[in-house]
């Protein structure tokens, strides 16, 4: 389980997490790993379930998931919650 947490409050920050976060699901995270996208501000939303990568088709769709802004403050409790009960399921 890993939660990417950063604070983003200008369309800079959000266009550098996007390229780092789409970087590590393009060509670092293994073949067969499970992969979930969240969001949180004030509070938290599932972006994309979890999701087996056995394709660059997976990939590209959980990256097509990730967030273009941000509003609200930064609730991380609901963050990490939500994060460990999607992992439950």
């Amino acid at each position: 389980l890993t939660c990417i947490g950063i604070l983003l409050q200008t369309n800079d920050r959000i266009t550098k997490m996007r390229n780092a976060v789409s970087n590590l699901i393009l060509n670092h995270i293994p073949e067969r790993s499970v992969v979930g996208i969240n969001q949180f501000d004030n509070s938290a939303y599932q972006l994309s379930p979890m999701t087996e990568i056995t394709s660059n088709t997976d990939r590209s769709a959980l990256v097509s998931n990730l967030p273009f802004s941000a509003i609200g403050g930064t609730d991380i409790d609901d963050g990490l919650l939500l994060c460990k009960q999607v992992y439950r399921q």
